[in-house]
């Protein structure tokens, strides 16, 4: 009779089960990054197609079929309840477009793969900050008189009780805050439907800097920050007025 030693070396080795519900699994895994792969590419570059990108034909046509209804918008607010409440001295002008690329993974999929935002406005020299409180209550009333709502998440009301009128406990805790530039800003809705977005700045402020894009005159020609702050005398505020919208999504 063989040994039991005998028997380990003779005898064939025995291959161990494999795991089925492993197997399932990794499959399942592999079946999911390839389907999301798949589907990434479809969206992207749809039956070998060029991808979509901010200088791609349809978008540009996108951009320049609504920057219109944007430019109406504010042109109706300023020839309307702002130059009916105060007197507007245009100082410049801001338009920046810009698209975002969709995030397209195993873990996470944005509903699209290419979204594109324009932001325009206008910069109006108002007065002296000394005359900020009721320049902007005779603002929001001829706003509303003409027939616009507002539409922001603090209206105008609001914020001149709770951050004009509280400025110097406010600088005492936030000595570095500029009035009025650091208000937060507000929003009117036109009878329309376009929302305008109304906010401030000062000359010396670094916002200016900051604009998205290019300032400009009314003429055209490209105005730097350190003119448009020449322009502004000392003590004094602008109104900046401005509408963001979405022109692309795909």
């Amino acid at each position: 009779m063989p040994t039991a030693d005998v028997r380990a070396r003779t005898e064939p080795t025995r291959a161990r089960p494999r795991r089925a519900g492993t197997a399932i699994a990794v499959g399942v895994l592999i079946a999911v990054l390839a389907a999301v792969a798949a589907v990434t590419w479809l969206r992207g570059n749809p039956l070998g197609g060029p991808v979509l990108t901010a200088d791609s034909p349809e978008v540009r046509a996108a951009l320049d079929e609504a920057r219109p209804r944007a430019e109406a918008a504010l042109e109706e607010a300023v020839d309307g309840p702002v130059a009916d409440a105060l007197p507007v001295d245009h100082l410049g002008a801001v338009t920046d477009a810009s698209c975002t690329e969709g995030q397209q993974s195993w873990k996470y999929s944005d509903p699209w793969d290419l979204s594109c935002r324009s932001m325009q406005a206008v910069l109006l020299q108002l007065g002296s900050t000394d005359t900020f409180r009721a320049d902007m209550e005779a603002l929001h009333a001829s706003f509303l008189a003409a027939g616009w709502e507002e539409d922001g998440t603090q209206n105008m009301l609001a914020l001149l009780a709770g951050y004009w009128d509280d400025r110097e406990q406010i600088l005492g805790n936030s000595p570095g805050m500029r009035y009025p530039s650091d208000i937060p800003s507000t929003a009117y809705r036109s009878p329309g439907g376009e929302t305008v977005a109304v906010g401030w700045l000062q000359p010396e402020a670094g916002m200016l800097d900051a604009a998205p894009g290019a300032w400009s005159d009314d003429g055209g020609r490209t105005v730097g920050p350190d003119e448009l702050r020449r322009s502004m005398p000392p003590g004094s505020y602008a109104l900046v007025l401005s509408v963001g919208f979405t022109y692309f999504q795909r």
